[in-house]
């Protein structure tokens, strides 16, 4: 009688640290579940989206909502593009974006490097040019396409002139930022030291300035 006592209340005793151990264990495993629940459910609402915005574009182009010139159905619009596509028309565009693209990218990226560095080891330089940069930065894109047309005419060399306004105020402004972002006391002991004004660049001014560079160049 007294082991059945002894062996019930053990047994009652253990049945709280099993049921919370029982209880603790799946967690993650609910946790992942309710990911899972939860990511389907977005892909489903993303996909329901879609078809309600394909619909809609169907019926306001079946009905002449829109000027048909201005708006097609989705399924003429998808024959354009394979006819595209087996013409050769959209790889030949491509082909030539993506050259206009890369060579903006690069010459950008060298002037910007060039000039936000000027920038930002000559403060009496900066103070003359940053009104003339902050207003050519804040003319917008799409305003100078007409003006670089009428100059380049519609070539390879407005498109990367085009591109090019896009990279180079934003690569500008990182390296011009990374140069400003240089500890004061970096600069005193160098010139405790007897720093050259090179050793100084080359040893403080740019590995601080490049993190900003490179991420000017990613954004660019």
């Amino acid at each position: 009688m007294t082991e059945t006592i002894t062996t019930s209340a053990s047994s009652g005793s253990a049945s709280p640290r099993s049921a919370e151990r029982a209880h603790s264990e799946p967690k993650p495993a609910r946790r992942r579940r309710v990911g899972t629940r939860l990511t389907i459910g977005v892909r489903l609402a993303q996909v329901a989206l879609l078809l309600v915005l394909l619909g809609a574009w169907q019926l306001v182009a079946s009905q002449g909502w829109i000027e048909p010139v201005l708006a097609k159905t989705p399924g003429e619009a998808w024959n354009y593009f394979t006819a595209a596509v087996h013409s050769g028309e959209i790889s030949s565009n491509l082909r030539a974006t993506m050259t206009a693209v890369v060579i903006a990218w690069i010459l950008a990226s060298a002037v910007g490097v060039a000039v936000g560095l000027s920038l930002g080891l000559l403060p009496t330089l900066e103070r003359i040019m940053s009104p003339f940069l902050d207003a050519a930065n804040a003319m917008p894109r799409l305003a100078l396409a007409p003006l670089l047309i009428v100059i380049f005419g519609i070539t390879m060399t407005a498109k990367v002139a085009l591109a090019f306004t896009l990279v180079f105020f934003i690569v500008c402004s990182s390296a011009r930022a990374g140069v400003k972002s240089v500890d004061d006391e970096w600069l005193r002991l160098s010139t405790v030291l007897n720093a050259s004004k090179t050793q100084v660049f080359w040893h403080i001014l740019l590995p601080v300035a490049t993190p900003g560079i490179f991420a000017g160049l990613r954004l660019g």
